[in-house]
C-alpha cells in the first residue's frame, strides 16, 4: 500500500505522465513549461516554451497537449503550433527545434538504429495524419509520409514500422525507413481512433470511437479479433502483457481482456474518466476521476486507492515510484518505502 512520498507544485496543469532520464524526471504543463526534477521531487531546471502569436506577433507561452519523451538523455516535446523541441535532459539547454507546420497532439517516438540508418525521431501532424521523420541529432526533416486523415494520437514503433490510428476509421502501418504506407487496416464506419496504439511484435492493440478494442496483425494487415464489451469510446492507450490487454473507456470502467482471444476477463467500475493504464508486477496502475488505483492483474480486485485531485494524468512508473500529474499543477510520487 503506497504512501505519497513527495508532491511537486508547478504553475499550471500537468495533463500527461512524466518520463525519466538517468537522474531526473521530466514533464510538461499545458502552458508549455518543461521541468527536470530529481527523484526526491526537487527542481533542477525548468524552461518555458514560447510561440509567436499570429494575431499581433507577440511572444506567448506555447500550448502543449502531448506528453514529453526522453531518448539518449535528450527530452523531446511537440507543441500545438507544430514545433518539436529537443533539450538536454541534465540541464534543460535547448539543442534544436524544428517546425513541422502541423499541429502536434501526440508524443515524439524513436526507432533504434539499423545497419542502414541511424536513430530517427517520428511525430504525427494532427491536421492530416502525416508522419514526419526527423534526424535525432539536429532535427533535420528526413521525410514526410502521405497525408491520411486527422490523427489525435501518437505513433508507436516496433519491428521497423510505425503504427497509429486516425479519423479514417483505420490503423496505419508505415515503414520507418522511408515513410511508405505499408498497410491501411480498415476497422469500421464508427471506429475512428483518437488514442495511442500498443505494439507487441507484429500485434497492434487499439481502442476506437465505437467502444471496440481491436487486435490487428501489422504484417498481414488483418484484424485478429475485436471486443465490444465497453459501453463508451476508448481514448486510452492499452497496456499489454503476455496474457492481458487492459484499457479504460468513457463509460468510467477499466476492462481486462484475454490477449489471445479478446474475451472479457474482468471489468472494474470507477467514479470518473479513466486514464491509460500501466501493468507492473502483476498489478494494474490506473487513474480515474482523479483517483489513483492499484488493481490485481488476474482478478481486477482493488488493492489500494488514493484520491489525488479532480483530474490526474496517466501514471508512470519511475525508480520504484508511481507518478501522476494533476489539473492543480502538482506532480505526486507514491512509493512503498
Amino acid at each position: 500500500k503506497p504512501t505519497r512520498r513527495w508532491r511537486f507544485q508547478a504553475s499550471s496543469a500537468i495533463y500527461h505522465g512524466p518520463v525519466s532520464s538517468k537522474h531526473l524526471i521530466h514533464f510538461v504543463t499545458g502552458t508549455g513549461e518543461l521541468f527536470g526534477v530529481d527523484f526526491d521531487g526537487v527542481k533542477v531546471w525548468s524552461k518555458q516554451l514560447t510561440r509567436i502569436s499570429p494575431a499581433d506577433q507577440s511572444v506567448k507561452n506555447a500550448r502543449v497537449d502531448g506528453p514529453v519523451s526522453c531518448f539518449d538523455e535528450t527530452v523531446f516535446v511537440g507543441t500545438m503550433s507544430g514545433v518539436v523541441y529537443a533539450l538536454d535532459a541534465a540541464t534543460g539547454e535547448e539543442k534544436w527545434q524544428t517546425d513541422i507546420d502541423n499541429t502536434i497532439l501526440g508524443a515524439v517516438t524513436v526507432q533504434p538504429a539499423t545497419d542502414t540508418q541511424p536513430k530517427r525521431l517520428y511525430v504525427i501532424g494532427q491536421d492530416d495524419g502525416s508522419l514526419h521523420c526527423l534526424n535525432m541529432a539536429d532535427g533535420a526533416p528526413q521525410w514526410k509520409s502521405e497525408p491520411i486523415d486527422r490523427c489525435d494520437g501518437s505513433p508507436s514503433s516496433g519491428n521497423g514500422v510505425l503504427a497509429f490510428g486516425s479519423c479514417a476509421s483505420a490503423l496505419h502501418v508505415v515503414s520507418a525507413a522511408d515513410g511508405t504506407i505499408l498497410k491501411n487496416i480498415t476497422l469500421g464506419d464508427d471506429d475512428q481512433v483518437a488514442g495511442g496504439v500498443a505494439i507487441r511484435g507484429d500485434a497492434i492493440f487499439s481502442g476506437s470511437h465505437s467502444g471496440k478494442l481491436f487486435h490487428a496483425d501489422a504484417k498481414a494487415g488483418t484484424i485478429v479479433w475485436s471486443n465490444a464489451d465497453a459501453d463508451g469510446e476508448i481514448f486510452t492507450t492499452p497496456a499489454v502483457s503476455t496474457t492481458h490487454v487492459i484499457y479504460g473507456a468513457m463509460d468510467d470502467t477499466i476492462y481486462a481482456l484475454d490477449r489471445a482471444t479478446g474475451t472479457l476477463r474482468w471489468k472494474f467500475p470507477t467514479r470518473g474518466l479513466t486514464t491509460s493504464p500501466v501493468i507492473a508486477n502483476q498489478k494494474v496502475v490506473v487513474g480515474a476521476g482523479g483517483v489513483l488505483y492499484l488493481l490485481a492483474l488476474e482478478t481486477g480486485a482493488e488493492l489500494w486507492s488514493f484520491d489525488v485531485s479532480d483530474e490526474i494524468s496517466s501514471p508512470s512508473i519511475i525508480n520504484g515510484m508511481i507518478l501522476v500529474g494533476s489539473d492543480d499543477g502538482s506532480l505526486s510520487a507514491f512509493a512503498t518505502s
